[in-house]
């Protein structure tokens, strides 16, 4: 059966003019949910001095979001709509006014750091708003309503409104762009340009056997029709996902990048960062960039923090007393997965300079974890070569899929500096 209906997939995705606007592909079609789900999760209290909660209508009703509170409402300011990951798609919850994690930066606050007002909206059946959760269908009808409510607030630019997100949320960004014109410009950070194809089953509620509802839930089947400047960005860790995108994606006001060592998550806070401030600076910044450059801003971004990290390890030694001369270092990794250890310790194997050691671990909750240890000797007082063997260890972590934590002199030689 699943045959037929990839077969009827294909044939639908014909039938549509991929220059046709999404909405007009729409036309006429009233989508048929299988089944009905909604929640009652409790809307988060941001900070009153960042944030106020406002309902903005739709077809549906009123829906709620969180609206940052600018600087200066005398002005116009500039705005950007933030989907957030996940499913349902969108939503908000304390990451969004808490400390970031740069390595997983999925509130974007860089925008709101930069001057922009940020909106981050929740949709149908979301979080107590009326009616169903729709699965990228009538969520897209909101995240245009949500453009309309901030169009008409006084503080803002109704000329220089975006729309990113990230993962689910790019998807829908995507979505969005396919079905209108209005945004000046979209970043989509790791999207799917065939969520019902990608996505679990159980995040879609219309019969998954009509492919004219799948191909209405499709960005594939409308990538031409995107008029707006728009970024695509995915870390090339990604791989097979990144080959899909680059293999469908055609149209050039689609700008796609793909920055080298970079996964699904890290890419997120350095990119956001630059096109925060250079939006704030050039409103049709977005149409301007190329992949060399996001790709040297992720790598320039990357460098500089790792060797940050590497200069004050040796501040810390250096203040222990610790001799730079010739040292064994420790370079920790770790993962949860069976297999990407497995594939460290080929990677590894045979080496005449280091030795490589695998501690099972488990955290908190019982769960199984591997930390890993690659020591070689290292002489600190060269920083150049401090910096190169230290970007040798992160390349490593990369190429196995795995999270590289940093280095430290090995145990032993840690003993006697305390002595």
């Amino acid at each position: 059966m699943k045959f037929f209906t990839s077969i009827l997939f294909v044939i639908c995705l014909a039938t549509f003019s991929n220059a046709q606007s999404l909405l007009d592909a729409r036309k006429g079609h009233v989508t048929k949910l299988v089944k009905k789900e909604s929640n009652k999760v409790d809307f988060p209290v941001p900070p009153k001095d960042l944030f106020s909660v406002i309902e903005y209508p739709s077809k549906v009703g009123k829906l709620k979001a969180c609206l940052s509170i600018p600087t200066d409402k005398k002005k116009k300011n500039p705005a950007i709509i933030w989907l957030t990951g996940g499913f349902p798609v969108g939503g908000v919850g304390e990451y969004v006014w808490e400390k970031i994690n740069p390595k997983n930066d999925q509130s974007a606050q860089s925008y709101r750091h930069a001057g922009m007002v940020m909106m981050y909206p929740t949709f149908r059946g979301d979080q107590g708003n009326p009616g169903n959760i729709e699965g990228y269908y009538g969520e897209v009808d909101d995240v245009i309503s949500a453009y309309e409510y901030l169009s008409k607030l006084e503080y803002v630019d109704k000329d220089r409104i975006y729309i990113g997100g990230h993962s689910s949320g790019a998807t829908l960004a995507l979505l969005a762009a396919a079905a209108t014109d209005k945004f000046r410009g979209v970043i989509a950070f790791g999207p799917s340009l065939d969520p019902v194809e990608d996505y679990s089953a159980k995040y879609f509620y219309h019969d998954l056997e009509d492919a004219k509802e799948n191909a209405l839930r499709s960005v594939i089947t409308h990538l031409d029709s995107i008029k707006t400047p728009t970024l695509v960005i995915e870390g090339d860790r990604q791989y097979s996902k990144v080959e899909g995108l680059k293999k469908a994606i055609k149209n050039k006001t689609i700008i796609q990048s793909y920055p080298r060592e970079a996964n699904h998550f890290d890419v997120i806070y350095p990119i956001n960062r630059m096109i925060a401030y250079d939006l704030m600076e050039d409103a049709d910044a977005i149409s301007k960039y190329t992949s060399e450059k996001i790709d040297t801003a992720f790598e320039t971004y990357t460098r500089n923090t790792r060797e940050a990290s590497d200069l004050r390890t040796l501040a810390y030694y250096k203040e222990r007393g610790v001799k730079f001369e010739e040292q064994t270092v420790a370079y920790y990794f770790w993962t949860r997965s069976e297999r990407n250890k497995d594939k460290m310790k080929r990677f590894t194997k045979g080496s005449k300079r280091s030795t490589f050691e695998v501690i099972e671990k488990k955290d908190k909750k019982g769960n199984v974890y591997y930390e890993m240890l690659l020591k070689q000797k290292v002489d600190l007082n060269d920083l150049d070569n401090v910096f190169r063997v230290s970007r040798s260890a992160n390349t490593l972590a990369c190429m196995g899929n795995v999270t590289y934590d940093g280095w430290d002199v090995e145990p032993e030689e840690k003993d006697e500096a305390d002595k």
